[in-house]
């Protein structure tokens, strides 16, 4: 059986397929944050650079975890479970909140 650094490096990169009616990821981000996202960029402003111990002081990390168990969580999960799972043959982990970027 893989390691999940096994799967996470064979699916790296790769792009999978899913309907965008059934999980409108993007129309909520764009909701969420009330910008199209190509945009979002001219409205939040500059941001130093940032770790992964530093990430969650950003005001988009701090907007969408804010707004994720009503906007967000159950889709993920719906997603995770219907849609990720197709492509990993053992899920040991998920996130309890995705990571962004």
């Amino acid at each position: 059986m893989s390691t999940c650094s096994e799967i996470r490096e064979i699916l790296h990169g790769r792009r999978f397929k899913y309907s965008v009616e059934k999980y409108p990821f993007k129309k909520i981000l764009e909701k969420t944050f009330g910008v199209p996202l190509e945009d979002i960029h001219k409205w939040l402003g500059k941001f130093n650079s940032f770790t992964k111990y530093t990430d969650q002081n950003t005001i988009v990390h701090k907007i969408f975890y804010a707004n994720f168990a009503l906007n967000f969580k159950e889709l993920y999960e719906d997603f995770i479970i219907n849609e990720v799972a197709k492509f990993v043959l053992k899920i040991s982990f998920t996130s309890k909140y995705p990571p962004l970027g």
